[in-house]
């Protein structure tokens, strides 16, 4: 089953081609920047119900905590990544997005800094991969707006809905224990089981299969901005076919029946025409022992109800061998035969659901930039 596409213009990814050119200068330059380590470790200030409502309770300030991009990164580490980091912002100002990516790529594995996804996610929107982007805006946001500064937030939080809007989400559920269904050749899940994740939109391959069991392969084409949610069953290959026939069973046999009955019946006609032969053959002696010129009428009567007996069991013999053969060939032709059971249609179900929660999509984490 394909869901059908809803055809996806060039405006909103031009649009975000703009957007993204106008804040490049700015955020070149914006460069992650370093905070103290507190010298104490940082502790919550716990106050209960008993504690004395005094003054100087009131102003205990608390102790600022560490931003979880800084624990246990040294600042070895730190130093490097902001130097890769500006070279991928020349980089990127000069639209040079792949080399600029390796940067920030790099720059990621020494410090995991949200500026650093930021950037990242626009040198992504500037060769066309929406998927990464959005993934990259994702992880720029995931520790609020703190991590950020004020405008860039504010710009993240709109390349997020713009980018949901060009990537398509899919749901597959399959409950077949130890099913394995591969999308587009990679593993997703082993049932029973429910994985959801997002995906470029259009044509992708969703194959369920398992020992015994009848595979089920579907392409599936996904639109962007909506949902696609996908029920795959599996059915073994005793319950892939049913047995049927052309006819009810008694037919043929009945045929055949009729056919050994009249038969019975010119059996019975040929032995009444014998005794009536064997009789007549008896009577004549006595009542023509020089020879009959005219039979007597006993006599002929006797030979005329031999000779229609006889006459009656050919015909019933012929009858009932034209009803066995026809009883034969109709039980060869209602033998019991091996088809698709219809329940092979319904093997995977498809239902596709606009975007509903604003661009959110599968990722429920909040993106602040």
């Amino acid at each position: 089953m394909i869901v059908q596409p809803s055809s996806i213009t060039g405006h909103t990814l031009a649009w975000l081609g703009l957007v993204g050119a106008a804040l490049w200068s700015s955020v070149a330059t914006a460069e992650p920047e370093p905070r103290p380590e507190p010298e104490v470790e940082p502790r919550a200030i716990a106050r209960t119900d008993d504690a004395p409502n005094t003054a100087d309770d009131a102003e205990v300030p608390e102790v600022e905590r560490t931003p979880p991009w800084y624990v246990g990164v040294s600042s070895e580490q730190r130093a490097t990544a902001i130097e890769l980091y500006e070279a991928g912002n020349q980089l990127l100002e000069d639209a040079l997005f792949a080399a600029a990516i390796a940067k920030y790529r790099e720059a990621r594995q020494h410090w995991n800094h949200p500026g650093i996804h930021y950037n990242l996610a626009l040198a992504q929107v500037g060769i066309d991969r929406p998927l990464e982007a959005y993934r990259s805006i994702l992880a720029a946001l995931q520790h609020g707006p703190d991590a950020l500064r004020a405008e860039q937030y504010k710009h993240a939080l709109e390349y997020r809905r713009l980018l949901r809007h060009q990537i398509a989400e899919i749901v597959v559920t399959c409950n077949e224990p130890d099913a394995v269904v591969t999308l587009d050749g990679k593993p997703l899940l082993t049932g029973p089981g429910q994985v959801g994740t997002l995906m470029l939109p259009g044509k992708h391959q969703l194959v369920a299969s398992k020992f015994n069991h009848i595979s089920v392969s579907e392409t599936v084409e996904l639109i962007a901005g909506h949902k696609s949610n996908v029920e795959l069953r599996l059915l073994s290959e005793d319950e892939a076919t049913v047995h049927t026939r052309r006819w009810s069973p008694a037919l043929p046999w009945a045929v055949v029946i009729v056919g050994g009955l009249i038969g019975g019946a010119g059996g019975v006609l040929q032995w009444q025409s014998n005794v009536t032969e064997r009789r007549l053959s008896d009577l004549a002696p006595a009542l023509c022992p020089y020879g009959c010129e005219v039979i007597p009428p006993s006599l002929n009567t006797l030979d005329r109800g031999a000779r229609w007996r006889r006459n009656a069991a050919y015909a019933s013999y012929a009858t009932a061998g034209a009803a066995l053969t026809t009883g034969a060939v109709l039980l060869y032709l209602n033998r019991a035969r091996a088809v698709e059971s219809p329940a092979l249609q319904d093997l995977i179900q498809i239902s596709l659901a606009r975007d509903s929660n604003g661009g959110a999509g599968l990722v429920s984490v909040q993106l602040d930039f």
